[in-house]
């Protein structure tokens, strides 16, 4: 809902002034977008109102607070055959005879010199101000000593850090789905930030607000 002015759109939901002519617009879930000078642009009423309530804040790490060079190769019978980013290898299915190989991504020195996205400002300001940070990651466990490596760069501290990709089999929303629900319920608030739509649209049938991070 909202009432435009020109190529500015006014969100009642954020209660802010929005320029939408080089962002993307909204879906059904808020989207959370960069325009072409690569400024992020949030929701900031999830921040400010409601002060009086506990908040989780819950992202995902590869494409949503940073990116990096590492990829995951999908071998048949040993012989590489294909090369994955993150978002790829999320919703890739092996094939009779391939497998995967995370060489690359249990490589601690690939995550802890990441690249910080634009989401990673809004995780510094959630950090100090006290609210819960959490950790939601398609990687498996061994990521998550570097994923706390690359946070304190940034002198934050996430109150945990939760790797559901522990074997070629699981279902990577599903997965998500089941832990958020947990945060959920420790929580008056909830908010999860993610980049692939798949894990968005299971999150959002929970009670928790969602925002799909488009853009690098």
């Amino acid at each position: 809902m909202g009432f435009e002015f020109d190529c500015v759109l006014y969100c009642e939901l954020c209660n802010t002034m929005v320029d939408i002519r080089n962002s993307n617009i909204f879906t059904k879930n808020l989207v959370i977008g960069l325009d072409k000078s690569y400024n992020l642009w949030y929701n900031k009423d999830m921040k400010n109102n409601n002060n009086n309530k506990t908040k989780a804040f819950v992202f995902d790490f590869d494409d949503t607070l940073a990116s990096t060079n590492a990829k995951v190769l999908v071998r048949i019978h040993r012989v590489p055959s294909q090369v994955l980013t993150p978002a790829e290898y999320s919703t890739y299915e092996l094939a009779d005879g391939e497998s995967f190989d995370f060489s690359e991504f249990k490589n601690p020195e690939f995550i802890i010199n990441g690249k910080p996205l634009g989401l990673i400002e809004l995780a510094k300001e959630i950090h100090a101000e006290g609210h819960s940070l959490y950790i939601l990651t398609a990687r498996n466990e061994i990521a998550s000593s570097p994923i706390a490596g690359f946070l304190a760069r940034f002198n934050i501290t996430a109150k945990m850090i939760h790797c559901v990709g522990e074997d070629s089999n699981t279902n990577i929303a599903k997965a998500k789905q089941s832990v958020l629900m947990t945060i959920i319920d420790n929580h008056d608030i909830t908010y999860f930030y993610d980049d692939d739509e798949a894990n968005i649209e299971l999150a959002s049938s929970l009670d928790c607000r969602t925002e799909l991070v488009e853009g690098k």
